[in-house]
């Protein structure tokens, strides 16, 4: 076996054990810290320009938490987890791009490898009878292995250009991920499959007719959002967490009212750089007068003087929140300039063997850009930007 390719392997088992040190520690980013040791990274990073401008944009966010931390004075144990979060991503995503280029096998090994780590190793058995009380247990345990499951046969089957297999597979995990209450994984499969139809057709629009076309997308995810909602206050559909949200609404058909109660952190979120905008909080920002907990944002509890973190359950504004608008500013520029690239692949009259993966991954972390924690730079990230580094730098432009 490629080497490569074993470092895949191992990579992802690594993901799956973790140490305390600075908060957790995984085998995976020692194993990249090794690998730094065997690389020439300044011809890697020759090679792929925007992994220089991914390096640099983190670079610039290290500063400026860095410069928050000291401002805020935070605990050590603090700042370490957020400069470790950081200088991990930068690590990983190189080694990634290292193990990545000029090996088509890479993203097969990694797919089934996560598949079997999320299976066997990584949480309790699986026991599918569980859906029945517990529709998080859906979203919580089932999505880490079919979410990667999903993407390798729709892999496989657009390799073979079984591409209508690819569309139904694509809507049916759709539907499953809505009826068990996984909402925005459904959305992102979703999204991908129309921008794979508008792909395959291979119809050039006009601009007038791209309008009508953006137009026509939004009536056609509202009505899904209709049925959806009348589903669940007419016939009990979905799992607890929407029932449980819908009943909260005013205005259940008000899919903006449902991002709120969904999403609460982001306003959570807003409100903290609303009351500190330029130098943040620092690393693991401390809500010191309990104003940024979701239940008080809801108005289900009253200030708490107990000093508690800031929930950081949004790339972008979390960033702003620990380092300050210019920290935030490197972080925004970094996934303009990955999304650009996500375009410009998508754009190429040759598709790209990985496309269906390219778009789950893109459109999944637009979601985490604006609704996951930051822990994913160090997490899922890398991947995310390895990926997309390597299959835009094989065409130029």
């Amino acid at each position: 076996m490629d080497y490569k390719n074993l470092f895949i392997i191992l990579y992802v088992f690594g993901k799956s054990k973790a140490f305390s040190f600075i908060g957790q520690l995984y085998l995976s980013e020692i194993l990249c810290i090794i690998a730094l040791l065997f690389l020439d990274v300044k011809a890697i990073i020759r090679e792929y320009k925007s992994l220089k401008i991914v390096l640099f944009c983190l670079t610039l966010f290290l500063f400026n938490l860095m410069l928050s931390d000291f401002i805020n004075d935070s605990d050590s144990e603090d700042y370490l987890r957020g400069w470790s979060l950081v200088l991990f991503s930068m690590a990983i995503t190189l080694v990634l791009v290292a193990n990545f280029r000029n090996n088509d096998n890479a993203i097969f090994f990694f797919l089934v490898t996560s598949i079997i780590v999320n299976i066997f190793i990584t949480g309790d058995p699986i026991d599918l009878g569980v859906l029945q009380e517990e529709t998080n247990y859906f979203k919580s345990r089932v999505v880490s292995f079919l979410n990667p499951a999903v993407m390798l046969l729709s892999l496989y089957f657009w390799k073979k250009n079984k591409i209508k297999v690819v569309f139904y597979l694509f809507l049916a995990y759709t539907a499953l991920s809505f009826i068990f209450d996984a909402r925005s994984n459904g959305i992102i499969y979703f999204i991908s499959l129309v921008l794979l139809l508008i792909k395959v057709s291979n119809y050039k629009l006009k601009s007038s007719e791209k309008l009508f076309l953006f137009i026509s997308i939004l009536v056609v995810f509202y009505s899904f959002y209709v049925i959806y909602i009348y589903q669940i206050l007419n016939y009990g559909f979905g799992g607890t967490n929407s029932k449980v949200q819908v009943a909260m609404m005013s205005n259940p058909y008000n899919p903006f009212e449902l991002l709120y109660y969904g999403r609460t952190d982001f306003v959570a979120l807003y409100n903290a750089i609303a009351d500190n905008p330029f130098t943040g909080y620092g690393s693991w920002g401390k809500d010191k007068l309990g104003l940024y907990s979701v239940n008080y944002v809801l108005g289900q509890s009253s200030l708490s003087t107990d000093l508690t973190y800031i929930s950081p359950h949004s790339v972008i504004l979390a960033s702003w929140v620990w380092s300050g608008a210019l920290g935030c500013i490197s972080i925004a520029y970094m996934y303009f300039r990955l999304f650009k690239m996500v375009i410009q692949i998508y754009s190429r009259e040759s598709m790209s063997q990985y496309l269906p993966i390219i778009l789950i991954l893109s459109i999944d972390m637009l979601w985490a850009f604006f609704f996951s924690p930051i822990g994913l730079l160090r997490s899922t990230f890398p991947i995310f930007a390895s990926i997309i580094i390597v299959e835009y730098n094989k065409e130029d432009f």
